[in-house]
């Protein structure tokens, strides 16, 4: 039963961790989109100035 627990435990911290790391992602994949749509906009402005 006690062996059992510590599993559950450790299951528990694992799901935590992954959790954690997807988080990260998120906010770098968020912050990867800001950029292209930055370079979008000056691609967009150069032909206009041109």
């Amino acid at each position: 039963m006690l062996g059992n627990k510590r599993y559950l435990l450790l299951l528990l911290l694992l799901l935590l961790y992954n959790y954690s790391t997807t988080t990260t992602t998120t906010t770098t994949t968020t912050t990867t989109t800001t950029t292209t749509t930055t370079t979008t906009t000056t691609t967009t402005t150069t032909p206009i100035y041109y």
